[in-house]
């Protein structure tokens, strides 16, 4: 699985929303897309160079300074018990297939090449927990997951799955926008309104969600846009949110929710509400610096 979370990462895409859908399989709920590059101006610099060698010591390749962006499409059953590693997709690069077997044998990590369908894939050998595949899809743009996520993949690019798109997906990846380094949408299937709403009945009526975060001049902008079937309910948890972040500002030594809070904006229109904030680059220099160890880990080990 090491390759896997080196992968998973590395997110993003710029594509329009609607060319994404079309990407992805019926059972996505949650699309996530990020701009790597942006990332990488926001990291510290000897940060992302302890990353960028670990991903080379521990993977053989320098996804971090390679990768672009991906696209990744998280499947319902995740959300409903079932194996989470199904994970499906797209990443785009400056490199080719070839360059990464070259970069894992140079580095002595074991690898193979197997056939998933039409698609040729490799697969790294010496790792634990379930096996991840990449392959070249076209020019600069790799699939890459389970091998149940990439015969995902083949039957979405035969027209065999999801050509039209999932509507309320659609309404999310819409209200997401083109954007943003970072973009984050899904919707709410019967199941998850019952397990939201018994931990908050406001939030049992909301239909979809999206995230949007971009960087630019030092400032980090942050949007939530939410969807809901009862406005009176959107109130609610506008009022809730408004009474208990300040609370919990008090406890946070970064002093990010303080400044978030000093930043929120919250605007209902009909169903619709819309929530800002941000966090300045010193603020954001803090968190990075207080929790290093924690973001290290998020790298193979």
């Amino acid at each position: 699985m090491l390759f896997a979370v080196a992968l998973i990462a590395l997110l993003a895409a710029s594509a329009p929303a609607q060319d994404v859908l079309r990407q992805l399989p019926d059972d996505t709920f949650m699309v996530i897309e990020l701009d790597f590059r942006t990332v990488m101006k926001m990291v510290p610099p000897e940060m992302m160079n302890e990353w960028r060698q670990k991903s080379v010591s521990q993977v053989g390749f320098d996804m971090l300074g390679k990768v672009d962006s991906m696209t990744i499409g998280i499947p319902a059953e995740m959300m409903s018990g079932g194996n989470p590693d199904n994970f499906y997709g797209l990443i785009r690069g400056g490199f080719t297939l070839d360059d990464i077997k070259t970069a894992m044998q140079q580095a002595g990590k074991g690898f193979e090449t197997v056939q998933i369908g039409a698609l040729t894939a490799i697969r790294q050998t010496e790792h634990e927990g379930q096996d991840a595949y990449i392959a070249s899809v076209g020019p600069g743009l790799f699939a890459v997951g389970s091998k149940v996520g990439l015969e995902k993949f083949q039957a979405v690019s035969a027209g065999g799955a999801n050509a039209s798109g999932n509507a309320m997906l659609g309404t999310a990846m819409a209200d997401a926008g083109n954007a943003g380094f970072l973009r984050v949408a899904g919707f709410f299937d019967d199941s998850m309104k019952q397990m939201m709403s018994a931990q908050m009945p406001s939030m049992g009526s909301l239909n979809t969600f999206a995230m949007i975060a971009d960087y630019a001049n030092d400032f980090l902008s942050l949007t939530m846009v939410m969807n809901s079937e009862d406005a009176a309910a959107l109130e609610q948890m506008k009022m809730m949110m408004e009474q208990q972040l300040p609370m919990f500002s008090q406890m946070d030594t970064t002093g990010a929710l303080a400044e978030i809070v000093a930043n929120l904006k919250t605007e209902i229109v009909g169903t619709k509400m819309t929530v800002s904030t941000g966090l300045s680059k010193a603020t954001l220099d803090s968190i990075m610096e207080q929790f290093s160890g924690m973001m290290q880990m998020a790298m193979p080990q």
